[in-house]
């Protein structure tokens, strides 16, 4: 990594530590009851659990969905602190001995996607906290607040660190992302809702239907490698039969050939002879 890319980490690691402290001053107090701790759990359990969407080739983290709920119910150092331990424990398990500057970027990341969130949840909302329905458009707000701030932190870091067109690495690799993110928020305020109509009970149906999504993508991703290896077959065997008919064109063609110098040589007698 070149000295621009060191220096744009290392100011976003400083950035995210006073995006900490900044939402500690905040919110010193979140409300710690039972749901939000089976939320941080399921969150840190499905830590960048990647999910595809059928019938695209995107992918979004489950976690997301728990992070932005928890942030909706439980305020915004409920949610950085969750997000945080999820992102070390990803970050951990997923960095190598020459690569664990990410783990303090990454959870950088995660804190400051946070931030800009409940900024935003706070600027969109304006009704009555008992109206369900007020949260709906604050939500979508701070899910696409979250998602920018989330990939133009990676976006720039990647771009800086290898000189790569910003625009097209945008357009390539973040803007398809936003789809996982909306999704993601979608999920966070059905559950939102589930939370405020049934309380905890809302996790007889929450907890089953991620046991559900996990189970439907593993089938999803066994049906893509079946296919996967029977295009592999069919490409091998395809292989095979292009070097059989080679092999079989080379045979006839010295067969050719042998006949060829053969009618030659009898030519070649018959003329001697007269």
């Amino acid at each position: 990594m070149n000295r621009a890319g060191r220096a744009y980490i290392f100011a976003l690691i400083v950035m995210g530590v006073a995006a900490t402290y900044g939402l500690y001053l905040f919110d010193p107090t979140p409300r710690l009851e039972l749901p939000l701790f089976i939320y941080a759990a399921l969150a840190i359990i499905t830590a960048r659990m990647p999910v595809k969407i059928p019938f695209t080739n995107v992918k979004f983290s489950v976690d997301t969905a728990f992070i932005l709920t928890i942030l909706v119910i439980y305020g915004p150092l409920a949610a950085a602190s969750t997000e945080l331990l999820a992102r070390l424990i990803f970050s951990i398990q997923n960095t190598t001995k020459g690569s664990r500057f990410k783990i303090p970027f990454n959870m950088a990341c995660g804190v400051l996607s946070v931030a800009a969130a409940y900024a935003m949840f706070e600027v969109f909302f304006f009704g009555p906290a008992a109206n369900t329905s007020s949260y709906v458009l604050p939500i979508v707000g701070m899910t696409i607040a979250y998602y920018l701030v989330n990939c133009l932190t990676v976006a720039l870091a990647v771009c800086i660190s290898t000189g790569e067109n910003f625009v097209k690495f945008w357009i390539e690799k973040c803007l398809p992302l936003g789809v996982g993110f909306m999704t993601a928020g979608s999920i966070a305020t059905l559950m939102f809702i589930l939370h405020q109509v049934g309380g905890l009970l809302s996790f007889l149906i929450i907890v089953p239907l991620i046991a559900l999504v996990q189970y439907t993508q593993n089938i999803y991703l066994q049906k893509e490698e079946d296919a996967a290896d029977y295009i592999t077959h069919l490409e091998e065997m395809n292989k095979q039969l292009q070097e059989e008919m080679e092999e079989r064109q080379r045979t006839e063609a010295e067969k050719r050939d042998l006949e060829i110098q053969l009618m030659q040589s009898q030519k070649m007698e018959a003329i001697g002879r007269l």
